[in-house]
């Protein structure tokens, strides 16, 4: 590398990367000390707040004498720990003053001019050093504790090492002299001013370019690449190229407003004031650095007072004040306009270079040029967009700082970026070509004329020497870096601008020209993501985090807009990347900030799709309703009387042809637009968050995806949940067959998210509805299965016994009184029992059997308590059931035997409720599972005879509906009262003998009257052989050898119960109230028991009952009517 004395690149080059980490540091010195929750606590301190107050008001001398009363010296370790990182940024930026001060006044008095178009890197870090020190100076003038930082830690360092700070000196006087930063300034360079003010003007011609209406930059056709077919393949190479790609307007327009406040005095001049009038008319605040900005307006007008005093600068303030005006009113529209060409522009060129990609070679610098003045105008919108506007003569619009479409600019960004670099390859490889061929030629002839010294010769040769030992297999296997040629470019220009060059670069602009685009052909082989950063990143958003979330909500709500919502959790990942390697501890709070922002950002657009797809899906769900045949039928019902009415009213008798008119059953207009609008927000929204399969902030991989899947399983949770319609405090549900129908409805209208998202809707279906089985979900919230299983057990329980319900086996429902609004049928039917366990699957099936199973074990205990307080009685009944007297005397004092009527009657319900759900389940499996419902049946078939070894089959056999002589799932249930084996057998065969005294209780209830339209006792006493059966063969098998015990116990039983009730039945004609009035009805009950009972046959019946008798009551039973006037009839 040549050296030479000045290193006026390198220096800049330096400088400026440092001067951004000391505008980095500032800036968080600021921000700390002026929000209460990072604000050092011993500052608030009410007893060291005086002290503070005096050591600003004396600053920078420093009295020591008043601060050994305070807590300081006892604190001024602590002190000095929390202080001295900020004190130590405050002396880091008075180095920094130094040295970019001494920089710039040498560039001023060494270079004959800097200009954009002769010495573009020499002119560019000069203008950038220049703006980011003013902009530290001004930042640092207002930390309001920049003066109470520097004195208290000085006092706690001289306390503790009782020695002053050797730089408090320099940093006290600095911070005293730059108090109005400005005006010390514009002092400062006062003796290059016209220096700078030369550098500003050199922007004249790109800001005059693009700085301009949407209509002038649309009616130049500037980016429309078809206009003209026969430049397609011309490449685009302007003279001004790099000024063009790596200068932002944004950052140009802070160059003028920033540079011409250090150099006033040069204003007087028509041209400057002409640039900077249109400067200040692009707004009314300029950015310093992220959210710090300079409100310019009110700069220039205290800069035109000054000068006044004077004489000098009489113009300034009115051109100020008509620039304020004209930027309040008008600047929001004029950009507003701008974006709207920008996004259009953007989004033709890149569906243009993505259907054409061999294009973006020659056309890069337009597509460049766009991008970068589009990321301009995304930056200046939220700048602006909350900022307060100056008090002037010109009115503001707050409409026109509000734009809901600015996430569609940012998505036609970010896709042409991507496409950019998607093009890496195609871009080295044309790029490459162009250096080693066409710019190695034109710059062999640039310099073949030019009488270079030595040093400028050397960098030259250079030159020409890198690009003539490129070869395509090089480019294409190994390229290059051209750093160091974009280095000695900006070397060579430094060294060729200064006053006493032999060879001025002002007097060879093709040789500049030339190098211009080498340098930008050279980034296309080696810097592809370079050129995209520079004009693409949004990294200074950072700042503007709330206006990013104001924005999120308008740009969800809009249509056609919520497509484009994936950009704002996408800018979150460039939020790190706005860290500085100066404050290296920022980068990790800003990743949990990025990432913290676009979960949110996820989490809102996938509840928002979510709730979309509800209302969809409800469509879909009361589209449905509509055609069951309750809907339907009362839709007929209410055309025919609309016909029957139109009829009376024309005099005509009405005919009785229920047919609807077709206008009644016509789509309803709006519900089609409705579900139109639903499907294009739906296709918006999944198009946005399936557009990236994984998105990458900071240092967490983002699935857009699965925060679809997690909100669409809580949304259909909830919807099924929601749709089961269960009111618990109303006793009120929707029948399962109606749920069933609203799931699956529902399920067709998620079917149809598999159209516009990759994801597995089976899946879904699978986990949501399995968790629907059980009696909670994964967040703790009651399930299908809940709702069902309480309503169902308080139906059971609370419901039945009122006497308003009975359980017809026939129907295979219950079914309720004709006086009753409530139809139990309509709940507790083979069909809707079939779409109940379809609902809740075995597993529900389970979880409510084990519900019947709680209470039938507290039912049973009861049930023992009354055996065991008229054990004496029972046993003489059991042993002398013969002696007609003995048993009648014995019958009148049993106790509690309308108690073990109720609890039986209780226990008969729900175990004919579960005989019901069990063929349902049995039916359903059949159905669904064909396969294993016949394997089942055949491992249960197979091994008849043989129990214990076989339990588990057992089981799965009850799980799948079939019959089990002993069930086990009653067995388990009732252990508990069967600890004692000898004493408990005694007890539950005294229970048998209980049931059969019990029979002649019924036998003198109206309520056992028996109904054989419907095969049942209006009282349910019908179903007291299913509960004889289970408790017996159950309890006798826990106890005793069931093969032994369980016939002859269940043959006692009739054998008493016949015999009771025989005598019963002389007593027939009787008007006293103890006199059988459903004797009939009672008798039947037993030959039910020995139809149910494996252990029993009619052969023993007939010895006990004989078949005369039994058919003569089946015979009076299906002639006789109810009893006109009774209460119990009627079901």
């Amino acid at each position: 590398m040549v050296k030479f004395d000045a290193k006026f690149a390198e220096k800049l080059s330096i400088l400026s990367h440092h001067s951004v980490g000391i505008l980095t540091r500032l800036y968080n010195l600021k921000q700390t000390f002026e929000n209460p929750e990072t604000r050092p606590s011993f500052l608030s301190d009410k007893v060291i707040e005086p002290v503070l107050k005096n050591m600003v008001k004396k600053f920078p001398l420093i009295d020591n004498t008043k601060t050994m009363s305070t807590p300081i010296p006892a604190r001024r370790v602590e002190i000095a720990k929390v202080l001295e990182p900020h004190y130590y940024t405050l002396l880091d930026a008075l180095e920094f003053k130094d040295v970019a001060a001494d920089l710039l006044t040498s560039l001023g008095s060494t270079v004959s001019a800097c200009n954009l178009a002769a010495n573009f890197h020499l002119t560019r870090g000069f203008l950038d050093l220049l703006v980011n020190y003013a902009s530290a100076m001004i930042i640092l003038s207002r930390v309001e504790d920049r003066k109470v930082i520097a004195a208290l830690y000085c006092t706690t360092h001289e306390l503790s090492a009782s020695s002053a700070e050797p730089n408090y000196g320099r940093l006290s006087q600095w911070l005293s002299d730059y108090e109005l930063p400005i005006r010390r300034l514009s002092d400062d360079f006062q003796g290059i001013s016209r220096f700078i003010a030369s550098a500003i003007m050199s922007c004249r011609s790109h800001y005059g370019r693009f700085h301009i209406q949407a209509a002038l930059l649309r009616q130049s056709n500037i980016f429309h690449m078809l206009t003209s077919r026969t430049d397609l393949l011309v490449p685009t190479h302007t003279t001004e190229v790099l000024s063009d790609v790596f200068v932002s307007l944004d950052r140009m327009t802070s160059w003028i407003v920033i540079g011409f406040l250090l150099c006033p005095a040069e204003l007087d001049h028509s041209e400057t004031s002409d640039l900077l009038r249109v400067a200040l008319i692009d707004g009314f605040i300029t950015p310093l650095f992220r959210d710090e900005v300079l409100h310019i307006h009110a700069e220039y007008e205290t800069t035109a007072a000054f000068y006044k005093t004077t004489g000098r600068l009489t113009k300034l303030k009115q051109l100020v004040s008509d620039c304020a005006a004209f930027a309040v009113q008008s600047s929001g529209g004029f950009h507003r306009e701008r974006r709207h060409f920008f996004r259009q522009s953007i989004q033709d060129l890149q569906l243009l270079f993505t259907d054409k990609p061999g294009l973006l070679g020659p056309k890069l610098p337009s597509l460049l040029i766009v991008m970068g003045l589009a990321r301009d105008e995304v930056i200046w919108y939220f700048r602006h967009c909350e900022a307060a506007p100056p008090k002037t003569r010109g009115k503001y619009k707050d409409t026109e700082y509000r734009d809901n479409t600015i996430s569609e600019l940012i998505f036609w960004l970010k896709e042409a970026a991507a496409l950019v670099k998607s093009s890496e390859t195609i871009l080295r490889q044309y790029y490459g070509e162009f250096l080693a061929g066409y710019d190695l030629e034109l710059l062999r002839d640039a310099v073949s004329n030019i009488p270079c010294p030595e040093e400028e010769s050397t960098l030259i040769t250079s030159f020409v020497d890198l690009l003539s030992g490129l070869s395509p297999a090089t480019l294409a296997s190994n390229p290059p870096s051209f750093a160091g040629l974009r280095l000695d470019w900006f070397r060579l220009q430094a060294l060729m601008s200064v006053n006493k060059a032999p060879v001025q670069l002002a007097s060879y602009p093709e040789l500049t020209l030339y190098m211009n685009l080498i340098s930008f052909h050279s980034y296309g082989v080696d810097a592809v993501d370079e050129l995209v950063r520079q004009t693409s990143s949004l990294t200074g958003l950072v700042a503007y985090r709330r206006e990013l979330i104001k924005h999120f909500e308008p740009c969800m709500n809009t249509p056609r807009q919520s497509r484009y919502s994936f950009v704002f959790p996408a800018i979150c990942g460039e939020f790190p990347l706005a860290a500085h390697e100066f404050l290296a501890e920022e980068r990790a709070l800003l990743g949990q900030v990025s990432v913290s922002l676009a979960d949110k950002f996820l989490e809102h657009i996938a509840s928002n799709t979510a709730r979309t797809v509800h209302q969809y899906c409800m469509e879909h769900v009361r589209m449905g309703h509509e055609l069951l045949p309750v809907t339907g039928t009362q839709t007929l019902i209410a055309a025919f009387n609309e016909k029957v009415a139109a009829a009376k009213e024309a005099g005509r008798k009405p005919t009785r042809k229920a047919v609807a008119p077709p206008q009644l059953l016509a789509r309803n207009p709006t519900v089609i637009a409705h579900l139109s609008e639903l499907h294009f927000s739906l296709a918006d929204l999944c198009w946005s968050i399936s557009h990236d399969r994984t998105l990458r902030v900071f240092d967490t991989d983002f699935c857009p995806r699965e925060y679809l899947v997690e909100a669409l399983q809580k949304l259909f949770s909830g919807a099924v949940v929601g749709l089961m319609g269960f009111r618990d405090e109303e006793h009120r549900i929707n029948r399962p067959s109606i749920l069933l129908q609203a799931t699956l409805a529902y399920m067709e209208g998620l079917f149809s998210l598999e159209n516009y998202v990759d994801i597995n809707m089976l899946e879904l279906f699978y986990n949501v509805l399995q968790e629907q089985t059980q009696l909670k979900d994964r967040n703790g919230k009651p399930t299908v299965a809940t709702g069902y299983s309480t309503w169902y057990m308080d139906f059971l329980t609370r419901q039945v016994d009122t006497g308003h319900y009975a359980y017809s086996a026939l129907r295979k429902s219950f079914v309720s009184r004709q006086d009753v609004p409530f139809k139990a049928e309509q709940f507790t039917d083979l069909p809707e029992l079939m779409s109940l366990c379809q609902l809740i699957g075995p597993y529900g099936v389970r979880s409510l059997d084990e519900m019947i199973m709680k209470i039938l074990t507290a039912e049973v205990g009861q049930i023992k308590g009354y055996v065991m307080n008229n054990q004496d009685g029972l046993q003489i009944l059991q042993k002398s059931w013969h002696d007609a007297a003995r048993c009648a005397d014995v019958l009148k004092k049993l106790k509690n035997v309308d108690e073990l009527i109720v609890r039986s009657l209780r226990i008969g319900a729900l175990l004919s409720f579960r005989s019901l759900l069990t063929e349902a389940l049995s039916l359903v499996l059949a159905t669904r599972a064909p396969l294993i419902a016949s394997c089942v049946k055949d491992m249960h078939e197979f091994f008849p005879d043989v129990r214990d070894p076989l339990v588990s089959v057992d089981r799965i056999a009850l799980l799948a509906g079939m019959t089990i002589d002993i069930d086990p799932v009653i067995s388990d249930a009732l252990k508990e009262h069967c600890m004692n084996p000898d004493y408990d057998f005694k007890v539950w065969n005294l229970l048998l003998v209980f049931f059969a005294a019990s029979l002649c209780t019924l036998s003198t209830r109206e309520t056992s009257i028996y109904k054989p339209a419907l095969e049942a006792n209006a009282n349910n006493a019908h179903c007291l052989p299913l509960v004889i059966h289970n408790l017996s063969s159950t309890l006798l098998s826990l106890t005793a050898e069931a093969d032994q015990h369980i016939p002859e116990c269940q043959k006692e039983f009739l054998t008493i119960a016949s015999v009771l009730l025989m005598r019963q039945r002389a007593d027939a004609n009787s008007t006293s109230k103890d006199a059988p009035k459903e004797l009939d009805s009672i008798v039947i009950i037993l030959d039910k028991f020995v139809q149910m009972s494996p252990f029993l046959n009619a052969e023993e019946l007939e010895e006990c009952l004989p078949y005369t008798l039994l058919q003569a009551s089946y015979s009076v039973l299906h002639q006789r009517r109810a009893p006109t006037g009774s209460k119990n009839v009627g079901f």
